[in-house]
């Protein structure tokens, strides 16, 4: 990523067992040194077996190209069959590097 853009990324979840649009509520995580953003609701877009994404230009500018790599994370919540209990789920966590942007301000 880039800092200071507006990127979309779309994540795609390998097992089959897995139907996001059945999930109770889905949260996209990055997060980098001290700095966390979460993304649900309205701001990504679900399917069976994918996640969308998307950071605006103030969200992207938090994350440094002098910092570590910005980990990633999804989690979501479900009914446990019949139980009264709900139950939460995660992928395994990853990561990307971020690159210096030489306009470091956001722009129309």
């Amino acid at each position: 990523m880039i800092e200071w853009t507006t990127p979309d990324y779309v994540f795609h979840i390998r097992d089959e067992n897995v139907d996001l649009t059945q999930a109770i509520n889905v949260y996209v995580t990055f997060l980098q040194g001290s700095y966390s953003c979460t993304k649900t609701g309205n701001d990504i877009e679900v399917s069976a077996q994918e996640v969308r994404v998307w950071l605006d230009q103030d969200e992207s500018s938090v994350f440094k190209a002098s910092g570590s790599k910005v980990e990633v994370q999804i989690n979501w919540t479900y009914n446990r069959n019949g139980q009264t209990k709900i139950g939460r789920a995660a992928t395994t966590i990853k990561s990307f590097q971020v690159t210096r942007n030489l306009l470091q301000k956001a722009i129309e």
